[in-house]
């Protein structure tokens, strides 16, 4: 009955089976990983549809922003739309895989050098909290999520608790449920932010920290587990991505500047010479011993193009997702108990199904008010606009000429708003630092 009922049937089926099993479970993690700026009811859409999707993003980010178009024929993803004046419940992006530029150069994805990894440790400590052992990237990772997930999991348990009925929790406190929530919640996050940073996390986390994962068997209460997750997770990996990309541009520019002092050099030794007496640079000359260069003058073409208006019904803003921010400070005397031993699944013993988890024991200290219970907004995906004149879903697609006059258009400003402030010398075109 149309694309809109095939995609709400998807997202259903998978977010039913993810919580099935601890494999299904991981392997929705790693997708979502590479995807921590989308929510979780996104997230779900991608990992159905794209379960190798690493970098998503809608078709005007990739012209505008990152100046790539996308390729003819490339299948795309439906995500719930973030407009709700929209007529259409779904909007469409596009993973990196299916874009390329005018160079066919690949879409470098932000990735955790080890020279990064003192200022990773840096900024993590100084937006979460210090913590007692750092001695490498993994230990402040494990250490810090431990202190958002304890900053931030009351926020969610109102809801989980709420939702409880009719499913394998149903018969425990909520003493007891608290618990495993933490644990599920803690090892997830963990899990996406080491993924993501390029470590692999099967290495410092053990599959039974997931054992939970079945008990939570219905879409509500999947999705609020998920949300917080999704959350907690962003935070750290929004603060990650940050840092490394600051990083990325002070290696940029330290290159430029080392670029240009070659060429100032050089253009000093010519003058020199120029100056010179006429028997030097007849000498010079007859031997061969300095090739002058020619100057490179060429300049890139730039024309006016009219730009259609009305082409896309897709939006044009870059998804942003409200998040929990941690501003109250964190007491550096909180503990931390063995979160990066290296995982031996075969050693692990069930004692923590008694409620110890780890780090737990400190309690949950959240200051903040609960502000999940809003109408439980985010366990209305499936409700969604389903009249039957919207179950045809018909959102228009740019051609690649198209696209190509919008990436023309966002580089020609880029090149004007250069001349301006570089007092009127063209700087070259480069793919700025956008990070999907």
């Amino acid at each position: 009955m149309g694309k809109i009922i095939e995609i709400r049937e998807l997202y259903n089926e998978k977010i039913n089976d993810i919580t099935k099993s601890k494999d299904n479970w991981l392997s929705f993690l790693k997708t979502a990983s590479w995807n921590f700026k989308y929510s979780f009811n996104d997230q779900i859409l991608i990992y159905a549809q794209r379960p190798n999707a690493t970098a998503c993003a809608d078709m005007a980010t990739w012209n505008n922003k990152v100046h790539r178009w996308v390729n003819k024929g490339a299948d795309y993803i439906f995500v719930f739309s973030k407009d709700e004046n929209s007529k259409y419940p779904f909007e469409l992006v596009f993973d990196v895989a299916d874009t390329h530029n005018y160079r066919n150069t690949p879409y470098k994805l932000w990735d955790v050098k080890p020279e990064y990894e003192t200022e990773i440790i840096e900024s993590l400590e100084a937006k979460f909290g210090e913590v007692r052992e750092n001695n490498n990237l993994v230990d402040t990772i494990m250490a810090t999520t431990n202190n958002m997930v304890v900053d931030n999991i009351q926020d969610y348990m109102t809801s989980i608790t709420k939702y409880k009925q009719g499913t394998m929790i149903e018969n425990l406190s909520d003493e007891e449920i608290t618990p495993l929530v933490y644990q599920t919640v803690f090892s997830s996050v963990a899990y996406m932010i080491l993924n993501r940073c390029g470590i692999n996390p099967e290495d410092y986390i053990a599959k039974s920290e997931f054992s939970y994962i079945n008990k939570f068997d219905n879409s509500n209460l999947t999705v609020l587990l998920g949300t917080a997750i999704s959350d907690i997770s962003e935070m750290g990996l929004r603060e990650i991505a940050k840092t490394v990309i600051n990083l990325q541009k002070e290696e940029k520019n330290q290159n430029r500047t080392f670029v240009n002092n070659q060429k100032e050099e050089y253009s000093n030794s010519k003058e020199n010479i120029k100056g010179g007496n006429e028997y030097d640079r007849n000498r010079i000359q007859e031997s061969r011993g300095l090739q002058y260069a020619q100057p490179n003058n060429d300049t890139r073409e730039t024309t006016n193009r009219e730009i259609r208006t009305n082409e896309a019904t897709l939006s044009k803003e870059q998804q942003e997702r409200g998040i929990h921010n941690t501003t109250n400070e964190l007491q550096t005397s909180r503990t931390f108990e063995g979160n990066t031993r290296k995982s031996n699944e075969d050693d692990k013993t069930n004692s923590r199904e008694n409620g110890e988890t780890r780090g737990y024991n400190r309690g949950i200290e959240s200051k903040r008010p609960n502000d999940l219970d809003k109408n439980d907004e985010q366990l209305q995906v499936d409700s969604r606009r389903t009249d039957n004149e919207r179950t045809n879903l018909q959102l228009e697609i740019l051609t690649e000429e198209e696209q190509k006059q919008n990436i023309a258009e966002a580089e020609n400003a880029s090149v004007f708003s250069a001349q301006h402030i570089n007092g009127g010398t063209k700087s070259e075109i480069s793919t700025p630092f956008y990070f999907i």
